[in-house]
């Protein structure tokens, strides 16, 4: 029988404190609004905590390779929201050390997913708000400029690409789910909601866009639904 080997830290990775941020998603049975800068009742309470992790995904490749990619917010505090994306390689033996997954910014970035392609690569996707959240933007505001993005990480180099954005709409797009086939085409499904109320679920559809490995390049989103129901907690697999 398999047995699993004993847990072992990543970098400093260590247990998330209840009521912090990134506790739960945008979209689903109880939407939360944890990690904007907004004036909202859920909002986090300032920690001691010199930084906070959250939101692990990890995949792994057809070589015994993997990735784990999480959510690192630098400056927890209620008045410094300030969450990157980190990750770190597995290559069978270990775990390297955490390295800065995206370029740091205040964009603030949630909910994390990474996979890997035929060749090795690994593609990371995740929800990003446009607005720096120091600005304190309003409700309407922050999530209207939450789009999904992703960024390349190149199997041979070891380097990854620039963030870019697969959506760029004014409505709120977030829980992204990402797959790859044999022959690396990607396939990116995600909630997306046709109006900046979440609270209103009869409008969240599930959008699509399709990643072609030749031309190295996403479609425009599309939607795969288009009903009077909440449709959310979206998965693809190949």
């Amino acid at each position: 029988s398999i047995k699993w080997k004993a847990v072992a830290k990543i970098a400093g990775f260590k247990k998330k404190k209840r009521g912090t941020l990134y506790e739960g998603t945008l979209f689903g049975d109880a939407p939360s609004l944890k990690g904007l800068a907004i004036d909202d009742d859920e909002l986090l309470e300032p920690i001691d905590e010199s930084d906070n992790f959250a939101t692990p995904h990890v995949a792994a490749d057809a070589n015994g390779n993997a990735m784990v990619i999480w959510v690192d917010d630098v400056d927890p505090r209620q008045d410094a929201v300030d969450p990157d994306l980190f990750y770190a390689l597995w290559d069978g033996t270990g775990f390297s050390t955490a390295r800065t997954g995206v370029q740091p910014n205040q964009a603030g970035e949630m909910d994390p997913v990474v996979a890997f392609d035929n060749l090795g690569n690994a593609f990371a996707v995740w929800t990003q708000n446009k607005v720096p959240l120091g600005l304190t933007p309003t409700l309407t505001e922050a999530l209207i400029s939450l789009d999904i993005y992703y960024a390349r990480w190149d199997g041979q180099t070891g380097r990854g690409s620039d963030p870019r954005p697969i959506t760029n709409d004014s409505l709120p797009d977030g829980q992204v789910s990402l797959s790859f086939d044999t022959e690396g085409n990607g396939l990116a499904l995600w909630v997306h909601c046709l109006d900046a109320d979440l609270l209103t679920r009869n409008d969240w559809e599930i959008h699509y866009a399709v990643w072609d490995p030749v031309a190295q390049s996403w479609s425009d989103p599309a939607p795969v639904s288009h009903n009077s129901a909440a449709d959310y907690d979206v998965t693809v697999a190949h």
